[in-house]
């Protein structure tokens, strides 16, 4: 039995020692030095309304009941910090010669409520002056300020542990409003190595944000040196994960990773609200990969940078200087397939919906134009692209730059590929002064069909076209701005054929809803040239020349009004060999998504008679010219136009006139 006398003396010895410890340990001065250390590193008042007792288990120190923080005076929501229980750890050694080494602190379900007033003041800014210590507050001894480059930051303990606590944030200028409940955050240093790593937890609604901060030298940090930081976030649908070093300038260097699905949690945290992101631009997924530096003078900078969004990859090396009105961003950009979402929705809105849930003849969207993106910085990029566009409608093999200056950018398009075509020009938007945008572009080869199609719904056109263009438009609404639109521009169309009418043959058989075999006209070549003034467009010269005679036509397109006026004056050859054409002008009107056609037989008794007037007025220059010759014995070259003849009689009088004069000075000296 002996063997088991030294294990319960071992124990009893143990117990001992603990009982002695306990009621040896000077309860008022560990307390008084606890709060002390708050005090120092907060700045402000901190309190004990409950009471002060031992504690052997699970660690060696004091609890205390009823701590307090407080808050600024103009604070109405209480304390900063509130504790029903607090329990400070010590070291044994130390306490057995007599000195008190904190080791722990541990808030049991603590209050922290912080606050911003209207006038931008918050309750989180932390001085020293001012605060009494804990143990002036008390009249017990005061510790001595901890040793380390951190002075009253650094509180000298190796665990810091907050528990089940609940956090309330308000901003009186905003109005905003945060609350997190449970917050869980734990902090350990290394004494020797100076190392500090943080965990938290921040639950709100149910859901947790997980935060992981590790400092390699927390001394160095606070010495003004580099500090290896590795920092980590995890929340329902997404993480993020950065690795590097940094110091108090600010400034860091390390690689950064991000992966999410969502980003609610966060920016609820943040009280920002989540934007609305569209398919194809990280409304479903983003994820990014960079190696980003944050320069001590205040400067970002990013290499080696891959972010996706949804199924776009785009690689980038950026800079973002700051400057004194701006931020400057300058880089590169290399995007893939830039695709949206080309649901019915979007492409109703994309053709101008009013957004007041009418029919697509509602007309141009009403809603002001937020141009204040524009002046959110200054930047000069390269942008390449494989793709941009949604649906339909998608600008291939882009090269171009980007200049934005103080509200103005600027795309200089080098090249780009739109439908099967080549596209170059150049595209400003100003919000200086209000909205305007310039558009300037050259357009080549490019597939009428698809293109009708994917931008006006007209789907009658095959072929192939080229046009060149200058727009010019102002206004605070795409309504506005339509209607405002001023410039000009040509177009010349290869071989093709208009779908769906039968012109040639409407004339021919002098039926207007004769449609043919495949209801098709056919044509060599169409061109014309047009002017837009305050949105409306006209075109007063259209000529189509086809191998059954030939078109031309004039007319307007209102392009605020959605509108189109316009006259087709179609030539059809009466047989084969050619001959006199016959002429039926067909009037084509309507709102563009309901366009109407029926012979224009009031046009074309305006055509005939303009016709005639020409003959009656060639007829009576004939025999005015031929009268003029009789009398005064001038010839007149009959092939010559109106014009030309006069010039002609000027010139021969003219010359008689001079000659009869030098005969009659020379008579007088005779």
């Amino acid at each position: 039995m002996r063997w088991l006398l030294w294990p319960l003396a071992l124990i009893l010895v143990l117990v001992v020692i603990g009982t002695i410890a306990v009621f040896s340990i000077p309860s008022e001065r560990i307390a008084a030095l606890a709060t002390d250390r708050i005090s120092q590193a907060t700045g402000r008042q901190v309190r004990i309304d409950g009471g002060i007792r031992p504690r052997l288990f699970p660690t060696l120190g004091v609890q205390l009941s009823g701590l307090s923080v407080s808050n600024p005076d103009w604070v109405e929501a209480g304390d900063m910090l509130e504790a029903e229980t607090v329990r400070v750890g010590v070291e044994w050694l130390p306490l057995l010669q007599g000195e008190i080494a904190l080791d722990s602190v541990v808030i049991e379900a603590p209050r922290v409520a912080l606050a911003r007033d209207a006038e931008g003041r918050v309750s989180w800014e932390f001085g020293r002056a001012d605060a009494p210590s804990a143990g002036e507050a008390s009249g017990s001894e005061a510790a001595p300020p901890a040793e380390g480059g951190g002075g009253g930051w650094r509180l000298g303990l190796s665990e810091v542990r907050l528990t089940e606590g609940a956090f309330v944030y308000r901003d009186a200028a905003s109005g905003q409003a945060i609350t997190l409940d449970p917050v869980d955050i734990t902090l350990l240093t290394d004494p020797e190595s100076g190392a500090i790593a943080v965990n938290a937890a921040l639950s709100q609604a149910g859901e947790t944000l997980e935060i992981m901060l590790a400092l390699a030298d927390l001394d160095a940090l606070l010495g003004g040196s580099i500090s290896g930081l590795e920092l980590s976030a995890n929340w329902p649908g997404g993480q993020a994960d950065f690795t590097g070093r940094a110091d108090l300038a600010p400034a860091f260097d390390g690689q950064l990773a991000l992966d999410a699905t969502s980003f609610d949690l966060p920016l609820a945290l943040a009280g920002v609200a989540a934007p609305e992101l569209p398919a194809g631009l990280g409304r479903d997924r983003v994820s990014l990969a960079s190696q980003i530096t944050l320069a001590p003078e205040g400067s970002i900078h990013l290499r080696d940078t891959d972010l996706g969004l949804d199924g776009t990859s785009i690689r980038a090396d950026l800079d973002l200087l700051p400057r004194e009105a701006r931020p400057f961003l300058r880089g590169n950009l290399a995007l893939g397939s830039v695709l949206m979402s080309s649901d019915e929705e979007a492409a109703e809105g994309s053709r101008g919906g009013s957004g007041t849930g009418g029919d697509a003849n509602a007309g141009w969207s009403t809603a002001p134009i937020d141009a204040s993106g524009l002046f959110a910085l200054d930047a000069e990029l390269a942008l390449t692209a494989e793709a941009l566009g949604a649906g339909a409608v998608q600008i291939r093999d882009v090269v171009s730059t980007l200049r934005l200056e103080n509200g103005r950018a600027v795309l200089d398009l080098s090249q780009a590929r739109l439908f099967d075509g080549a596209l170059s020009g150049q595209f400003v938007a100003n919000g200086r002064g209000g909205f305007s945008t310039r558009a300037a572009a050259q357009i080549s080869d490019v597939a009428l069909g698809p293109a009708l199609t994917a931008l006006a719904d007209f789907d009658r056109l095959e072929g192939t076209g080229s046009a060149s263009f200058s727009l010019l438009g102002v206004g605070d609404s795409l309504d506005v701005l339509m209607r405002s639109l001023e410039g000009e521009g040509r177009f010349d169309l290869g071989a093709g054929a208009i779908r769906g009418l039968d012109i040639a043959g409407m004339i021919r058989n002098f039926d207007t809803s004769f449609q043919g075999e495949g209801a098709r006209t056919v044509y060599d070549a169409v061109s014309g040239s047009f002017t837009v003034t305050r949105g409306l467009l006209n075109n007063p010269d259209l000529e189509l020349s086809a191998p059954w005679g030939g078109i031309t036509g004039r007319g307007d397109v209102d392009l605020g009004g959605q509108r189109l006026d316009y006259l087709i004056v179609p030539g059809v050859l009466r047989n084969a060999e050619g001959g006199n054409a016959l002429s039926v002008p067909v009037r084509v009107e309507g709102p563009w998504s309901d366009l109407s056609y029926r012979p224009d037989f009031e046009a074309l008794a305006e055509d005939q008679l303009a016709e005639e007037i020409d003959e009656i007025e060639d007829r009576l220059a004939d025999e005015l010219r031929d009268q003029v010759s009789d009398r005064l014995g001038v010839e007149i070259d009959p092939e010559a136009s109106r014009d030309e003849a006069v010039d002609q009689l000027e010139e021969e009088l003219g010359d008689r006139l001079r000659e009869e004069l030098e005969e009659g000075i020379l008579d007088l000296f005779r």
